[in-house]
């Protein structure tokens, strides 16, 4: 008999890995329902907010500034994201594509400016899976709340092509197996808009193909809106509508550009490359930034 792996000691955490970016929420809040900041709840909070306009869109960033300490990270970041889009978020590794991701998700509630989303639930992808050792994968899923217990979780694990490994504990799939997990996950709760951070890190050529294409395909059957951070040219460029360009220091929104490329060309490695080249090969002024 396999012997079950045992959580850690002392009491179970009050959340689980993840939890708070699966759940409902008003449009001008973070996450679980917590109140929109003003001045007198927080005092790195901008107090004069624009218009909400998130009733028609997915997303709606009007980020000025975040740092940590006196290092400054994040400058002015403003964008919006309509319903069923896909924006990748293009930057170095470094830049604070993770950071602004946290921010937009409502787990750093400690910067300038405003942030509002549309109805719907919110989900994130992590870079790194973040399941629990000692579950299987369909209770890692069917603990999120808004997941209609083991059997809505079995579904959804099946959706992604997992319905043999449901019973199987995280140690025992590959990361790549992890990864969708992990993207059940999210999927589980029917997100109106879904954060994804590097989702295809790590992985192998063969299973980063894959992994794209579960993505395509996933989104196309929910009509999720999607804001994927990468530091992956093609990657973006093979997923998204619209490439959003971080760079400087502190990181601000260098260029927004929507992709010529439609959602079946999306899917043609010739076309993306193609592009690729336009964009990056042989920058102009008309261009992305050239070191984006």
């Amino acid at each position: 008999m396999t012997d079950r792996p045992r959580p850690p000691p002392g009491p179970a955490p009050h959340r689980l890995p993840g939890a708070r970016a699966d759940a409902d929420g008003p449009p001008e809040t973070g996450l679980h329902g917590a109140p929109d900041q003003s001045a007198d709840q927080s005092a790195d909070q901008s107090a004069d907010r624009a218009p909400n306009r998130a009733a028609d869109c997915a997303l709606d960033c009007a980020l000025e500034a975040k740092a940590f300490g006196a290092a400054a990270v994040l400058g002015p970041i403003r964008f919006t994201l309509a319903p069923g889009e896909r924006a990748a978020l293009l930057g170095a590794s470094g830049t604070g594509k993770s950071t602004l991701l946290a921010i937009l998700a409502g787990l750093d509630r400690a910067y300038r400016g405003r942030i509002a989303r549309g109805p719907g639930r919110l989900a994130m992808v992590f870079q790194t899976p973040r399941l629990l050792p000692w579950r299987t994968l369909a209770e890692n899923i069917a603990l999120i709340p808004g997941v209609d217990g083991e059997g809505a979780a079995r579904r959804a694990l099946a959706e992604v092509g997992l319905a043999a490994l449901t019973d199987a504990y995280p140690e025992k799939v590959s990361l790549g197996q992890q990864r969708r997990a992990a993207l059940a996950r999210a999927l589980a709760v029917r997100p109106a808009l879904l954060l994804m951070d590097e989702p295809l890190v790590s992985l192998d050529p063969e299973n980063a193909a894959a992994m794209r294409a579960l993505i395509r395909r996933v989104l196309d059957e929910t009509g999720a809106a999607a804001l994927i951070a990468t530091h992956d040219r093609r990657e973006a460029l093979g997923l998204c509508d619209r490439v959003l360009f971080l760079r400087g220091s502190p990181a601000s929104l260098a260029a927004d550009r929507p992709s010529p490329l439609d959602r079946a060309q999306q899917q043609d490695s010739a076309a993306v490359e193609a592009l690729h080249g336009r964009w990056f090969d042989e920058p102009g002024p008309a261009g992305p930034p050239a070191d984006a």
